[in-house]
C-alpha cells in the first residue's frame, strides 16, 4: 500500500456520480493511513474534503492552514493575491455610475 498519493485535478471530468464514488475511495484510502495531496482549484471541493489545505502562487507557498480554519473567500484571496470580490464590485460599481 503506498504512503502517499498525489491526485492532480482528478475531477474535472467527473460526473457527479463518479465523484461520489472518487471521495469514497479516497475516505477508504485515508482511514488505512495513506496521505492524499490533492490539487485543484476545486474550492468547494477542497473545503470539504481535506484536512488542510496550502496555496502556492508563482510558485510560491503563500499559506498553509486546516480547512476549518479557512473559509472559501481566505483561499480565493490566498490564490490570487487580493480581495477578489471587493474588487469586481467596486469596478461594477464605478461603470454604473459613468453610465448614468
Amino acid at each position: 500500500m503506498p504512503q502517499i498519493i498525489i491526485f492532480d485535478e482528478p475531477t474535472g471530468t467527473l460526473t457527479p456520480e463518479e465523484k461520489h464514488q472518487f471521495f469514497s475511495l479516497v475516505e477508504r484510502l485515508r482511514k488505512r493511513g495513506v496521505s492524499i495531496i490533492f490539487i485543484t482549484h476545486a474550492i468547494e471541493e477542497a473545503l470539504q474534503i481535506f484536512d488542510r489545505i496550502t496555496v502556492l502562487r508563482d510558485s510560491e507557498h503563500v499559506i498553509t492552514k486546516a480547512t476549518k480554519n479557512l473559509d472559501r473567500a481566505e483561499v480565493i484571496r490566498s490564490m490570487v493575491g487580493r480581495n477578489l470580490s471587493e474588487e469586481l464590485y467596486r469596478h461594477g460599481a464605478g461603470r454604473r455610475a459613468a453610465r448614468f
